[in-house]
């Protein structure tokens, strides 16, 4: 939280200075992002400043759509998570989703489609 803190710190200061502000944010609205972060400190420590989120196609929905590649079809269950920090925990998550799938014995379900930067 310190990150985002220093973050809205420097907006804040910016916008009381009568400045207008854009953040400009890599990844997704609303996604593990940044952005809510520091959206969430400025609405509960600044609500008299108004905020606009503007969203762009997420990367998912681009990147799925660019390899004709169905994020998930009828019957099926899109979790998302946040990337592990280290591949030990990634390695876990996988085993895991493996495990689940041969329990459900229904392997054409499990599909991964991800990014992640180890």
């Amino acid at each position: 939280d310190e990150i985002w803190s220093n973050a809205v710190e420097k907006i804040v200061k910016f916008i009381q200075n009568g400045e207008s502000v854009v953040l400009l944010c890599l990844g997704d609205t609303s996604i593990f992002a940044s952005s809510s972060n520091i959206l969430r400190i400025i609405k509960h420590n600044y609500p008299e400043i108004i905020t606009k989120t503007i969203p762009g196609i997420s990367s998912l929905s681009a990147t799925a759509a660019l390899n004709d590649f169905d994020l998930v079809k009828k019957g099926e269950t899109l979790i998302i998570k946040e990337c592990p920090s280290s591949n030990s925990e990634l390695t876990t998550l996988i085993k895991e989703s493996w495990i689940n799938a041969k329990r459900r014995k229904d392997w054409s379900s499990l599909r991964w489609m991800g990014y992640c930067l180890l």
